[in-house]
């Protein structure tokens, strides 16, 4: 944004997280969020409010983080559990089971590495190349299943966004 107050006419999306972790059971309970992380999204939220009368828009991820959102996806779940899994093929709960499906343990291992927790994180750089590989050989996937995904939206609304340039 200028200082003169005049906008560029470029549209602009700004995407983040909102870094409240869930319990090891997956579920965010707002009353253990801390003061700190109430006060970072309603920061957050007044920031998208104040930028509503520029080109740019701040885009927040349903819950916790980019990776938990395609974790959690309709769309992206499987093959971004792939992804993880062929990423840390030396943890246990990434593995599939002799029925081809990935194991309930799967989740809190998931949580702990991406919350940091212990002493191998989540390799998100290498994740998120496996999960761009395995995307670009899926074709099954349609516009429209992307639209209903809930956990999707933020992301489908930024690209959106920044797509509106009308020079």
């Amino acid at each position: 944004m200028r200082e003169e107050g005049e906008n560029i006419n470029v549209p602009i999306s700004i995407v983040t997280d909102k870094d409240i972790k869930p319990n090891d059971e997956g579920v965010f309970e707002p009353e253990e969020e801390s003061d700190r992380d109430k006060t970072r999204i309603e920061n957050l939220i007044k920031l998208q409010k104040d930028l509503e009368t520029s080109d740019i828009r701040l885009y927040l991820a349903k819950e916790w983080t980019l990776e938990w959102c395609l974790f959690k996806s309709e769309v992206f779940s499987e093959l971004f559990k792939t992804a993880v899994s062929n990423v840390h093929t030396g943890t246990e709960e990434f593995k599939k089971n002799t029925d081809d499906e990935f194991k309930n343990s799967f989740q809190s291992k998931f949580i702990q590495k991406l919350a940091k927790r212990g002493s191998s994180p989540l390799n998100k750089v290498a994740i998120a190349n496996e999960f761009a590989l395995l995307l670009e050989g899926s074709s099954e996937i349609t516009n429209e299943q992307l639209e209903k995904d809930i956990y999707l939206k933020y992301l489908i609304e930024a690209i959106k966004h920044v797509c509106e340039y009308d020079n």
